[in-house]
């Protein structure tokens, strides 16, 4: 969200978890078996013939000695023949050469959870003529050799520093033949001109990745009613008096009508209505939702459904703990001392309503604020009624974005300082819709709804995973009547057994409630068990 253009009870213990599928991350490795493939194109985008090529085929040096990849635009042996037209119109190519310096890992990698990722050490290319980019893809030989992922995981690699992509298990299945590695695109080129045309240098990662294993905060949203008041604080004052950033038309307010707990998902509400409040009527009210937790690296998920209406402006995203906003939750706890943008924001998500289905986000720093130039996008599919999880990892040196576990955006200065690196302290989440001017006229209401709010930071050396929960949750809790069990039906194959604290069976059911009515009050334990892994929770009978 671009922050200034303007002027008792829910019990969740975890004595397991599921077991999920296995990962492969992978950083490039110069003694990976690499291969060379070429497509060629006419100039109109016309596929003329694709065909495996030798690496030194290739524009594209690998060193291995230095751990290092150079890739280049390409010509061939008969680019410098003027009386061959079909490669050669004078003297400028007639061809667009797409080549590709890749790596099939083999049916292993089908069915795991798959990064791939690496450092650009330096970027001369000609990035007005070719772009260099970075992919996993999985073809289909079933449909002709198709990319089953759509190109989604086909990025562009950056100008420098670090770029990861990711890839879940779920869409690397049987079948499917997996690649990773790099591609050059654009017109063949002249070799009489290949120093000019520049070059990227890519090695693997100077740093090892960071493991943010241990759940340190969340909202499960479990209890119906008002938000939790020890988790969120409602910010409703007007910064100026009169009117939020960005000409935003709306109110926030802490009623319940704009934010709430509901069926185990948090409600903001983004309503038309007037509304005066502060000494300023206005037409529309909304919800701005402050954590009362804030820190220093890690990872953020969130799970949610965005709003529609052209207009709406939802965000989730986070704000240095320092920033000198009157209103904001810490601010009123002392912690005031800095503005925006030096206080540093992070974007998690930006959802604007005028283009359905795209996702953003950014960074603003004291060196690149407002419309900022740090920022990646993806379109992603159905938002408004399809949840999707928003993720954010924050480690000393990079901080990367991801949809649904595919890595669309990486912000890594090559050297740090505070005009452009100011996340050094502590930050917190906020999450809110906003109203801009452009609102269409016949928008009544629209909300976000958020599943649950999850942060993590570095835990065990081992990698476990400690009391982090599946999406599987038991409410409510406690419950005089029925616990019913939230995204049960997304789950295969699974049994329910509720048990006394002593390990006698009482109930079991496949189906995804429980009654608890003929039972005394007390502590039970609820087992949701399918044919891999199986989860436990402890709820109590009022």
């Amino acid at each position: 969200m671009k922050y200034i253009l303007a002027p008792l009870v829910s019990i969740s213990l975890f004595f397991g978890f599921y077991s999920s599928f296995s990962q492969n991350t992978i950083s490039f490795n110069s003694t990976d078996n690499w291969m060379g493939y070429m497509n060629v194109f006419d100039m109109n985008g016309g596929f003329q013939f694709g065909s495996n090529w030798a690496v030194q085929d290739l524009k594209t040096t690998i060193d291995q000695n230095a751990n290092t990849i150079t890739l280049q635009p390409n010509f061939n042996a008969y680019a410098d023949n003027p009386g061959d037209p079909y490669w050669q119109n004078g003297a400028i190519g007639a061809k667009i050469m797409e080549a590709s310096t890749l790596v099939e890992p083999g049916a292993s990698f089908n069915g795991n959870d798959l990064t791939f990722s690496g450092e650009v050490v330096s970027n001369t290319l000609d990035n007005t003529l070719y772009n260099a980019r970075f992919f996993i893809k999985a073809l289909d030989p079933s449909n002709g050799y198709a990319d089953a992922l759509s190109g989604s995981a086909v990025q562009d690699l950056p100008l420098n520093g670090i770029f990861s992509i990711s890839v879940p298990a779920s869409s690397l299945s049987a079948g499917l033949i997996v690649q990773y590695g790099f591609m050059v695109n654009g017109i063949n080129a002249n070799p009489a001109d290949e120093s000019a045309l520049g070059s990227i240098v890519i090695s693997g990662p100077t740093s090892p990745p960071v493991n943010f294993n241990q759940l340190v905060w969340s909202d499960e949203f479990d209890v119906d009613g008002p938000v939790d008041p020890s988790k969120w604080y409602h910010q409703t004052l007007l910064p100026n008096g009169v009117s939020w950033f960005n000409g935003e038309q709306q109110h926030y307010t802490n009623r319940i009508e704009n934010s709430y707990v509901d069926d185990g998902n948090l409600y903001i509400v983004a309503k038309k209505e007037n509304f005066t409040d502060q000494g300023q009527t206005k037409q529309y009210t909304s919800a701005r939702l402050n954590s009362k937790f804030a820190f220093t690296h890690g990872r953020v998920e969130v799970r949610a459904k965005l709003p529609h209406g052209i207009g709406t402006w939802p965000a989730i995203w986070m704000l240095g703990k320092n920033i000198n906003e009157n209103g904001a939750y810490w601010y009123n706890q002392g912690f005031g001392s800095t503005n925006w943008p030096d206080c540093g924001e992070i974007d998690i998500m930006e959802h604007w309503g005028n283009n359905q289905n795209y996702i953003q986000s950014a960074l603003h720093t004291p060196s690149s604020f407002g419309a900022t130039i740090n920022h990646g996008g993806l379109m992603a599919s159905d938002v408004s009624n399809t949840f999707h999880t928003y993720a954010m990892e924050w480690t000393e040196d990079k901080i990367i974005f991801s949809l649904d576990s595919l890595v669309f955006y990486t912000y890594s200065p090559s050297s740090q300082n505070m005009s452009n690196w100011p996340f050094i302290e502590d930050q917190y989440i906020l999450l809110n819709i906003a109203i801009e001017p452009s609102i269409d006229p016949n928008f009544t209401q629209s909300p976000m709804v958020i599943d649950y709010v999850r942060i993590y930071q570095q835990g065990s050396a081992t990698g476990a995973i400690q009391e982090a929960p599946s999406n599987l949750k038991v409410y409510p809790n406690p419950s005089d009547d029925i616990i019913r069990i939230k995204n049960f039906e997304n789950q295969q194959n699974l049994s329910v057994h509720l048990f006394d604290l002593d390990g006698q069976l009482l109930l079991s059911t496949t189906q995804p409630e429980l009654s608890m009515r003929p039972f005394s009050k007390g502590t039970y334990i609820v087992k949701v068990s399918s044919a891999f892994s199986s989860e436990e929770f402890k709820v109590v009978k009022q």
